[in-house]
């Protein structure tokens, strides 16, 4: 289905960004635009799973990772992170990021999750890690924030 061209100040519930829709195509609040939708994603974002490697996931796709807990599954499963793999379990992992750091737990997955080719139950996380789940190899980004004076 073609989507509209973006327009500055148009109503919310745009084209795809990274993983899908801005906001998961949900209506915004009445006065914002999808300009201001797209703001606060940035402002929440903690980083990126950026795929690099796989047999059936498109290579440069690119995930969000929000503060809490992001959920990993095969594409249908409604988790945060989709991949289009049928390695991947439908609730395959969780990767939990906070102020503090970022935890990845493998959720008794049936092919497992690697962190720098180590099989692992659960792994902190630091940029540039190589994940694999089922055939999916991606790089983890982490975001640092920095404060201006």
């Amino acid at each position: 289905m073609p989507q509209a061209p973006f327009r500055p100040g148009a109503p919310f519930g745009g084209g795809p960004i990274g993983g899908g829709p801005i906001g998961g195509g949900r209506p915004a609040p009445a006065g914002r635009t999808v300009v201001d939708e797209e703001i606060q994603q940035i402002q929440r974002l903690m980083g990126w799973f950026l795929v690099t490697d796989s047999k059936q996931e498109q290579p440069g796709r690119f995930f969000r990772i929000f503060p809490g807990v992001n959920d990993i599954g095969r594409i249908g499963s409604r988790a945060t992170i989709e991949l289009r793999d049928e390695g991947v379990s439908e609730r395959h992992a969780v990767l939990i990021a906070t102020q503090s750091g970022y935890r990845l737990v493998d959720l008794d997955s049936r092919n497992g999750v690697l962190v720098n080719g180590a099989k692992t139950e659960h792994a902190l996380l630091k940029h540039g890690d190589q994940i694999r789940l089922g055939y999916t190899t991606g790089t983890f980004v982490a975001f640092t924030l920095i404060a201006e004076d």
